[in-house]
């Protein structure tokens, strides 16, 4: 089974978790195990996501969300009403890093992110705006290989005044 390429977007998050009031956090942790289902598979850098979840959840709700997580659920999101459109924006970049994490948008994936953009009340063709530009970061991502495999090929080309010892 060959690997699958995985990132450590969760570092570059969006929401601080202390700006958010507590049904923002529910609605957020639901959400956010939404996304991290939407594909089917979860990748090790989803799994960073999830870590820091765990660190906003009480306990109790800690073991429904894991277990949830475990048997790739979809909890039913409501309509989160955000008067803080910014604060909407970013947790819905939040949820477009956490689908990146495999560098796979799949059409699943592109359903979620637009229900969820919906349950922030943000417009269906910013959310569209906003899934292009992802896959756009993909495409550019895995350009870097070809440019290593070029390297790679290449041969070495050191500047007549570096002295190599």
């Amino acid at each position: 089974m060959e690997e699958r390429i995985h990132s450590t977007f969760s570092h570059h998050r969006f929401v601080q978790v202390s700006d958010l009031n507590k049904e923002e956090r529910d609605w957020f942790a639901h959400a956010l195990g939404n996304a991290i289902v939407s594909d089917h598979h979860i990748s090790a850098g989803q799994l960073k996501w999830i870590e820091n979840a765990m660190l906003f959840l009480p306990p109790a709700q800690r073991n429904k969300f894991l277990d949830r997580i475990k048997r790739k659920e979809h909890y039913p999101l409501k309509i989160l009403r955000v008067s803080d459109r910014e604060k909407a924006g970013k947790m819905f970049m939040d949820f477009v890093l956490i689908i990146l994490e495999n560098f796979i948008i799949d059409e699943d994936e592109k359903k979620f992110l637009t229900e969820v953009g919906r349950t922030l009340g943000i417009k269906e063709r910013r959310c569209i705006d906003i899934i292009n530009w992802a896959n756009e970061l993909i495409r550019i991502f895995h350009l870097k290989d070809g440019y290593i495999d070029r390297i790679r090929r290449d041969e070495s080309d050191y500047p007549d005044y570096l002295e190599l010892e």
